[in-house]
């Protein structure tokens, strides 16, 4: 019984592995067939049943066929790499393998139809939007904090997806912003909790007098996922808005805009209500919470506020990965 349930359990993970690995295809399908429309004369995006053998399907040293118009080796982990070129009218193919030349094991993904280049950036920003309203909405804390993320995290599928050099620069520093910042806010909330027992944004009024560290760190964090300076979400936002102005992309300009002013409506009125607003009658006293809690959050904050004056790193990193000069 031990081992039939071993061997359904192994069956269960592959099916899952591959699954994932599609989708991982069908995603990366999407964005390369924006890239081969803006290098091919057609606008037919269709993935175009593969063919090919495996010797053929990837070279023997593992490098991208120079030929297509658009090609490269993505490396998507398990040992597996997805082999992607575009041919001709704009036309992509997407070959998934695992090794190299003959010894490569080929998977071909048929996705008949897939959508225009413009819809990947189009769900993005619908999804920034969409998300940003449902957090405005949201009075439990976490679940704010958790719609903000959903829509932050589509900052870089937006970016990424113009495919301009400045704006995936821009998509790569963004997630190391978000990162400091987000923790900040979600370190503050489990420490609200801890202290106050609170969990709604409508219970905050004035648990900033209460709790000064925690909900300066709370601000700090809200004023980075704003994009107010000098908190370290300014820098990548502004870059997503130069190169969004630069490619001429003005929709997504509007989108980067609107979103900036639904972030400031979830965030601030939580700011203002936890120093400006007396607490409410009968709420029980508390100070802050433990003194680990604090310091974690602190130096979250701290991050948060440093990374700009020392954004040669980052910045750096992120412009190489979308090829531009440090």
């Amino acid at each position: 019984m031990t081992s039939v349930a071993v061997r359904s359990s192994e069956k269960t993970a592959a099916r899952r592995g591959q699954t994932a690995f599609r989708g991982a295809a069908l995603l990366t399908a999407a964005i390369v067939a924006s890239a081969c429309n803006s290098s091919g004369s057609g606008s037919d995006t269709t993935v175009a049943p593969v063919t090919t053998t495996p010797s053929s399907a990837v070279p023997a040293d593992g490098s991208a066929d120079t030929q297509a118009d658009f090609a490269g080796l993505v490396d998507i982990g398990g040992g597996r790499k997805m082999y992607l070129e575009c041919r001709g009218q704009g036309t992509p193919t997407v070959v998934l393998v695992s090794g190299y030349g003959d010894t490569a094991r080929v998977w071909s993904v048929d996705v008949p139809g897939l959508p225009q280049p413009h819809v990947l950036p189009a769900v993005a920003g619908f999804t920034i939007l969409a998300a940003s309203i449902v957090a405005l909405r949201a009075d439990n804390l976490k679940r704010r904090l958790a719609y903000s993320t959903v829509s932050q995290l589509s900052y870089v599928v937006l970016a990424t997806s113009l495919l301009a050099p400045l704006s995936v620069a821009a998509a790569a520093l963004h997630i190391a912003t978000h990162a400091v910042g987000k923790i900040t806010l979600f370190f503050a909330a489990g420490a609200i909790y801890t202290a106050s027992h609170k969990s709604e944004v409508s219970q905050l009024d004035g648990i900033g007098r209460r709790m000064p560290w925690t909900m300066g760190a709370f601000s700090i964090g809200a004023l980075s996922l704003i994009g107010i300076p000098p908190a370290a979400g300014f820098l990548s936002k502004w870059l997503m808005f130069q190169g969004a102005a630069i490619e001429g992309h003005w929709m997504v300009f509007a989108v980067l805009g609107l979103s900036t002013i639904l972030n400031a409506a979830y965030f601030l009125p939580i700011v203002h209500a936890a120093f400006l607003r007396e607490p409410r009658p009968g709420d029980p006293a508390h100070g802050e919470a433990p003194w680990t809690m604090v310091a974690a959050m602190s130096v979250t904050a701290a991050a948060t506020l440093v990374l700009p004056f020392v954004a040669s790193v980052p910045l750096g990193l992120a412009r190489s990965v979308a090829g531009l000069s440090p």
